[in-house]
């Protein structure tokens, strides 16, 4: 697995298989060539063509035994944040709230998983503070937090603000909402002017501004550094504003020279 930022500087784990093989004797064990991905409102399927033994490996002592094979991913879950022991938190950057939108696929069945709301200057709002927030201690999709004196998110449009969540024993895949990531620059222009942010273009990916707690987040791959969550209705540019590299010149591939 690999993953990206800003989707031109990559990045990689220790590198175990996403896909492994399967136990000696098994469709699988040989060969196996992940070839269609299928997603779906409650899952992603990986399709894959696999056989018992490794290329080239015929006789009638050793029949050949192929199958297509097919793996379930829940939504958004091929990266994670996760608090393995103890307790993690992150902040976002600051963040345009343009509707009632908010949403977390968070998997803590036996942990627990707050949300928190500040202003763009890292200051709490009264009423959406992390201890005002109804805890979640289930796995789900699409978690929708709740805070006490019925704050909602929906009351917040317009503002620029942070989400300030926090997660132990647990794992967090995906935020999805109703708001646009906001730059240092947008948001400076936003908060003293009133300048409304440029439309974002799709398929960039959303990051996180993250602070790593004693206890530390953990891809799954095990590697001690945030990963940014899957895909959501927030097109937003990541947590550095970073310039894209210069590409490099065309060659020819004749036998002159350019």
């Amino acid at each position: 697995m690999a993953y990206s930022y800003d989707g031109w500087h990559f990045q990689r784990g220790p590198r175990e298989p996403f896909v492994a093989n399967a136990d000696p004797g098994r469709i699988g064990a040989g060969c196996i060539l992940p070839c269609s991905l299928v997603a779906t409102e409650s899952e992603i399927r990986l399709y894959c063509c696999a056989s018992a033994q490794e290329h080239a490996v015929f006789g009638e002592e050793s029949p050949q035994r192929s199958a297509i094979l097919m793996h379930r991913l829940r939504p958004d879950g091929f990266v994670c944040l996760e608090a393995a022991s103890g307790q993690g938190r992150l902040k976002t950057r600051a963040l345009l709230v343009q509707g009632d939108g908010l949403s977390f696929n968070v998997q803590a069945p036996g942990g627990q998983f707050l949300v928190g709301v500040s202003d763009a200057d890292g200051k709490p709002i009264p009423g959406y503070g992390l201890e005002d927030c109804s805890p979640c201690s289930t796995d789900s999709t699409a978690w929708v937090p709740r805070w006490k004196d019925g704050a909602r998110f929906d009351s917040l449009k317009g503002r620029a603000v942070q989400l300030e969540l926090q997660l132990s024993g647990g794992r967090l895949y995906a935020v999805s909402g109703d708001f646009q990531m906001l730059s240092a620059k947008e948001g400076m222009r936003y908060m003293r002017f009133g300048t409304p942010p440029r439309p974002q273009r799709l398929g960039a990916l959303m990051g996180f501004r993250f602070s790593l707690s004693q206890a530390g987040w953990r891809d799954r791959s095990g590697a001690k550094q945030a990963v940014p969550t899957g895909p959501n209705r927030s097109h937003g540019p990541l947590c550095q504003d970073r310039p894209r590299p210069a590409r490099p010149p065309l060659r020819h591939l004749s036998g002159e020279q350019p």
